[in-house]
């Protein structure tokens, strides 16, 4: 294996240089005295500041960058060995390194060595040792996976013999370590597109430790806090529980905790310390009445400043009537509030001055402004992988474990004959899904009408019709105008709402709201899975009586296990990557798909036109072949969904003739549908499940394909050209 010399420093090649981890050992090996150039396919804040230090950065991965003067070239384990400065630099027999081998021969130089390891908290743990080291004058080298403000950035380069940084288990990264103090915070299922099972995955934690030396250090968290052991250590402390939601687990740990300190403040410091989830949470105190007490972690809060009068609420539209000035509170913050004073403390219990920002009509720009959390994190990213807890929460707020006594916060939609779905975009593509699944299970005719066609066609509307408003934001023009004329109409109204409060939800006679929380990215994601989610169990409200207490059972029992089957299918990124760079340079794609199928192929090729700016096309499988198919020729992308074995076959027909024209086919499917491999050019594997459910899954490939495309071409993917979050205008 090749060495670094790091007393005769030579020229280093960073293939990706702009990612967070190689641009900060880019820059420690720069002050090293090392000569570094580097590639990145775009611009960025990161690639900037490294020119600034006299970095050689060139955008696009060519051929031409790997030259013979360079003594060895990094990259990261997401770079192919078709990457065409990985292919030039074997052909000039230039030794090439992964990043995680970079780290650890780096982190020889160093007595002092500290990895920080663990499923979750890396990063914060890591933050939190580099606060401590810093504190303590002991003047650390640090690496952190993201933006520490203590130290301007991701790395700080030191003098000392100490060097901090996180070590992922992904790849068995952190086996390419050479520490003297290692610690691991938690060891839980992650990454399992690499690791077999849980015990794969301690195995590489357990072959990590074995990498400390006999006179090195190993630190393992053993008391790991979650909702359960809280509740089971309340009961066993004398607290009756009223009710099954984790909600009141929260209130009562809060109370038990002040009443052994008699201090709020000091209560809130223990009670972030001991829970771990989302929360945002108001308190109010009997010994301190006065004063409102605001806390969050993952979830959406803000202090609304108005004239002798404060309030907190979860989002801008709440509090609009009263004030346009507003603090957001980051993740660990905590406020103090009165009628006229707002005093905001960090997790360690300092006070921090906050800045007081105006909202300025523009509500996309107000949900930026509230989640920015300084790292370099595409929001859209973020909301995709967030979809297994949205999914998770709507699922709860909604279902009981009670087979005879299944829904809770739910309406009575028995004396309904026929549902009419209103909706646009993504919204309209849930609406398609729901109708198959209403339709299929409960037997009530339904038509899905675009939102801002319905007002204009003649209506067959009465008392026993219902008309489903289906939006994120709650205020779509069209959507809205829709849910009037059916009021007017005699039909009852039910609104499918992300955001409490809002136009829609006001006006609507009935509501549900996804719980799918604040959406920054243009392009939906995690609203429209929570719309899908919520259709799906408006099949089965009104549809249970026609389903065997046995298949209802194997349900219950198919959406708890929903979550975790959408995390290990999101974290498949090779794969996905894969794919994107066969088709981010392509013209025209086209998906096809029957039945559900078909719309989740409508929705899939949204996203992707939306967010990459390729034309694209869904049509019914079965449709292709009545004109379309005339489109089709050599290479041209098509991706195929087939879920559904009852029709497969015919399916399958439609990819034979696509492939037989010269098509690339992409096909998504799942085991119960088999598929020849002559018929398909690359394959994404869809965990089975029932049916109810299954689009749950099957959308996420493709938003995940879509992100990935889209990085590629290098286009604003949180906000693309000439979109709007929410639709306001007719």
């Amino acid at each position: 294996m090749y060495e670094i010399d790091f007393t005769h420093p030579g020229k280093i090649h960073f293939i990706g240089i702009g990612g967070i981890s190689m641009s900060g050992f880019a820059e420690l090996l720069h002050s090293m005295g090392f000569t570094i150039t580097g590639s990145d396919w775009h611009e960025s804040k990161i690639t900037k500041h490294l020119e600034s230090l006299g970095i050689q950065v060139v955008y696009g991965q060519k051929e031409e960058n790997i030259t013979k003067d360079i003594d060895l070239v990094v990259y990261t384990a997401a770079v192919k060995k078709t990457n065409p400065e990985y292919q030039a630099a074997e052909k000039l027999n230039l030794p090439l390194m992964e990043r995680a081998v970079m780290v650890g021969q780096v982190m020889k130089n160093y007595s002092s060595a500290i990895a920080i390891a663990g499923t979750h908290g890396k990063t914060t743990t890591t933050s939190i040792a580099s606060h401590i080291f810093l504190a303590a004058n002991l003047d650390p080298t640090i690496s952190v996976g993201g933006i520490l403000e203590a130290i301007g950035g991701n790395i700080r380069i030191g003098h000392s013999k100490h060097f901090i940084t996180e070590a992922c288990e992904y790849t068995n990264s952190f086996l390419h370590f050479f520490p003297t103090v290692g610690m691991i915070l938690n060891i839980e299922e992650d990454h399992m597109d690499f690791f077999h099972d849980l015990s794969d995955i301690r195995h590489s934690f357990h072959l990590f430790a074995k990498r400390i030396p006999e006179h090195g250090t190993l630190i393992i968290n053993a008391d790991i806090e979650n909702y359960e052991e809280i509740k089971r250590s309340l009961i066993n402390s004398g607290y009756k529980f009223k009710t099954e939601t984790d909600t009141e687990v929260a209130c009562a740990l809060i109370d038990n905790i002040y009443s052994e300190v008699k201090d709020i403040t000091k209560t809130i410091e223990i009670f972030q310390k001991k829970v771990r989830g989302s929360y945002a949470i108001g308190l109010v105190c009997d010994d301190d009445y006065e004063n409102l007490y605001a806390i969050k972690k993952n979830s959406p809060l803000i202090i609304a400043h108005g004239e002798n009068e404060n309030y907190i609420a979860s989002d801008m539209p709440a509090i609009l009537k009263f004030t346009k000035n507003f603090i957001a509170l980051n993740d660990g913050d905590f406020a103090k509030i009165s009628a006229n004073d707002i005093k905001v403390f960090n997790k360690d219990g300092i006070e921090i001055n906050k800045e007081l920002k105006s909202f300025e009509g523009d509500l996309a720009a107000v949900c930026r402004q509230l989640e920015q959390d300084n790292t370099e994190i595409q929001a859209l990213e973020k909301e995709i992988m967030e979809q297994p807890e949205v999914i998770k929460k709507t699922m709860n707020e909604y279902l009981t474990n009670n087979l005879d006594n299944l829904f809770k916060n739910m309406p009575d939609f028995s004396k309904y004959k026929k549902i009419h779905i209103v909706a646009c975009g993504s919204a309209m593509h849930a609406g398609l899904v729901g109708k198959s699944l209403i339709e299929e299970y409960a037997n009530v005719p339904v038509d899905v009408e675009i939102a801002s066609e319905f007002r204009y066609k003649k209506l067959f509307l009465d008392e026993n019709s219902l008309v489903i408003a289906v939006s994120q934001s709650g205020e779509t023009a069209d959507t809205l105008a829709a849910v009037e004329i059916a009021k007017k109409n005699n039909a009852d109204t039910l609104g499918i709402i992300n955001v409490v409060g809002s136009s829609i939800a006001r006006e609507s006679d009935l509501v549900l709201y996804t719980k799918a929380g604040s959406e920054i990215a243009v392009a939906t994601t995690k609203a429209y899975s929570a719309q899908t989610a919520l259709l799906s169990l408006i099949a089965l409200n009104i549809g249970q009586k026609n389903i065997s207490k046995a298949e209802l059972k194997e349900l219950l029992e198919s959406i708890k296990k929903l979550p975790a089957q959408m995390e290990i299918l999101l974290n498949k990124d090779k794969k996905y990557q894969e794919i994107a760079e066969t088709i981010y340079n392509k013209e025209d794609i086209f998906f096809i798909g029957r039945d559900i199928d078909y719309a989740i192929a409508m929705e899939g090729s949204l996203k992707l036109k939306e967010i990459s700016y390729i034309h694209s096309e869904a049509y019914p499988a079965g449709e292709l072949k009545h004109g379309t198919i005339s489109l089709i020729e050599e290479g041209t992308p098509v991706i195929s969904i087939v879920t559904n074995k009852n029709i497969a076959e015919k399916t399958i027909s439609n990819i034979k003739e696509v492939k037989s024209r010269g098509a690339e086919v992409i096909l998504l499917t799942n085991s119960e549908c088999d598929v020849d491999s002559d018929f398909y050019n690359k394959k994404i594997v869809i965990p089975t499940t029932h049916k109810l459910i299954q689009p749950l899954l099957t959308i996420l490939p493709l938003q995940k394909i879509s992100y990935e495309v889209a990085k590629l071409r290098g286009a604003d993917i949180d906000q693309p050209k000439n979109l709007a979050k929410s639709v306001t205008v007719e």
